[in-house]
């Protein structure tokens, strides 16, 4: 969400039609697939506590990369690693959910769950709308890749590992 806020200010700071920011807008889209792909082969290796930490981390971190983007280049490779970051949580995300909840409550479960992703987007833009103004685009990728950072911070205190995973199940 913080792009589609921060292009109108890219596009006057780099001077650059909006066209040039398709490619951008898409390539995090091809970095979420490979991460989901990617991501659930690594959940089920090593654990989706380190992989839902580890990617909200690194995605938080791509995103807040992005507020020291100095040339289009340099955003799209961000873009990518963020959409990496991000789609490895979903699947992990989505597995926990699954081995935590009840098999009767399960799709319940995985249905609010996955509507949490277009909640958090929608909060994203929210609070990208209220502080772009006042930060700046810069200041927007810092701030809502700190949220992901603190977020991250919470899973590592707060997550148990999955039962499958420590052979619990």
């Amino acid at each position: 969400q913080s792009l589609g806020l921060a292009i109108p200010a890219l596009m006057a700071d780099w001077g650059l039609p909006r066209e040039a920011f398709a490619s951008i807008a898409a390539v995090g889209l091809v970095g979420l697939t490979l991460g989901a792909v990617v991501g659930g082969m690594l959940g089920d290796r090593f654990g989706r506590r380190l992989l839902m930490v580890g990617s909200t981390g690194f995605f938080g971190l791509m995103t807040m990369a992005q507020g020291w983007a100095e040339s289009p280049e340099q955003l799209l490779a961000l873009r990518f690693l963020d959409g990496i970051g991000i789609g490895a949580m979903i699947p992990n995300g989505a597995a926990v959910l699954s081995e935590f909840t009840p098999r009767r409550q399960r799709p319940l479960a995985l249905a609010v769950g996955m509507t949490f992703i277009a909640v958090g987007a929608m909060l994203s833009g929210l609070i990208g709308a209220a502080i772009i103004e006042p930060l700046g685009w810069q200041g927007l990728f810092v701030a809502l890749g700190g949220i992901g950072v603190v977020v991250a911070l919470l899973l590592a205190l707060l997550l148990p590992e999955s039962p499958i995973f420590l052979g619990n199940s």
